[in-house]
């Protein structure tokens, strides 16, 4: 990666982290023609993931989705490996959520989990991405059964892997159920607690 590339990468994740999503997209977009230029397909794809999830943040789904496609084709393509399609396909399963497309988000989240539990590269906590969505889905449709089976899975994961990325989905988690109406997530008062130990040891 050019010293240019990684410059351009480092201020967008900076204004990223400062809420600032428009300014990021603007030079994530300079990013990618500079990755492309270049035709090397790791730049490609890690600027490619980078819009994919700045669009989101910024609440621009669809826009989203298509970076992500991109970059599962890219990945496809030139067989970047199971790590990278897995960690694609758990970030589109939650533009699929936003996007109210339960089928294809439940659809995409299980096969990311499928692959990530067999491939997790160096983040062992990487599972947890769509886990995280398929909570927040079963959570939507009232499949308590099902949502309390991926629960207990992030659950495992989280103790055995704790680390900032655990972290964030574990907070996530927390976030969704503490939304939950009060009838509700008294049903979750014992994973809810030890979610919370957990983030709490986070």
């Amino acid at each position: 990666m050019s010293k240019k590339l990684e410059q351009l990468l480092a201020d967008a994740r900076n204004t990223y982290d400062a809420g600032n999503y428009e300014q990021a997209i603007k030079t994530l977009l300079k990013a990618n023609d500079l990755a492309e230029k270049s035709g090397d397909v790791l730049d490609r794809f890690e600027t490619l993931t980078a819009l994919g999830s700045t669009y989101a943040r910024a609440g621009q789904p669809q826009k989203a989705l298509l970076e992500y496609t991109r970059a599962m084709n890219l990945c496809v393509f030139a067989d970047l490996g199971a790590f990278a399609a897995g960690a694609c396909l758990a970030s589109t399963s939650h533009v699929y959520f936003d996007l109210d497309m339960a089928i294809e988000c439940e659809e995409t989240a299980k096969n990311s989990l499928q692959i990530l539990k067999q491939d997790h590269g160096e983040d062992r906590s990487a599972v947890l991405m769509p886990l995280e969505v398929l909570i927040k889905l079963n959570l939507k449709v009232a499949n308590h059964k099902l949502a309390r089976t991926y629960i207990s899975q992030a659950i495992e994961i989280a103790k055995k892997h704790p680390g900032f990325n655990s972290q964030s989905s574990i907070e996530t988690i927390v976030s969704t159920l503490a939304a939950l109406p009060e009838d509700t997530k008294a049903q979750y008062e014992a994973e809810l607690a030890i979610l919370t130990k957990l983030k709490a040891i986070d």
